[in-house]
């Protein structure tokens, strides 16, 4: 079971390093499972975002000597801002699956300011593992 979350392109960037913890963790098979989906769910409109956001700096910046990173002055720099300040406000809806942070086994996986920037990811709903 799944619900769909509307979050801002922020929330998504904010969540991402905790999303990667909990890959990366060896969790229930069920939640591994459900936290996979949601990954793919994930992944879509952050990489539309990283490409977005690369197009500003490529039209705004100035493309460093070692070509490594753009560097923005002025008027450029404000646009450039302003274009992601844009992208950041942007809502996107993801499809969520139903967790509990029971879910996540025992053991300590992620820190309070993990949490945090996943509270919209945790649910009162059915657990992964089938209880209520």
């Amino acid at each position: 079971m799944s619900q769909e979350v509307s979050l801002t392109m922020l929330d998504l960037q904010r969540a991402k390093p905790a999303l990667d913890v909990l890959l990366n963790a060896k969790l229930p098979p069920r939640a591994a499972f459900r936290l996979s989906l949601l990954i793919d769910e994930v992944n879509r409109p952050l990489k539309a975002y990283a490409e977005q956001q690369a197009a500003l700096a490529k039209e705004h910046g100035t493309l460093s000597e070692d070509e490594q990173q753009y560097k923005f002055e002025g008027e450029a720099a404000t646009k450039f801002g302003e274009g992601v300040a844009a992208l950041n406000d942007e809502v996107v809806t993801v499809k969520v699956p139903a967790l509990k942070v029971e879910d996540l086994g025992e053991r300590e996986v992620l820190t309070p300011a993990e949490f945090f920037n996943l509270k919209w990811l945790f649910t009162a709903g059915e657990s992964a593992n089938g209880t209520g």
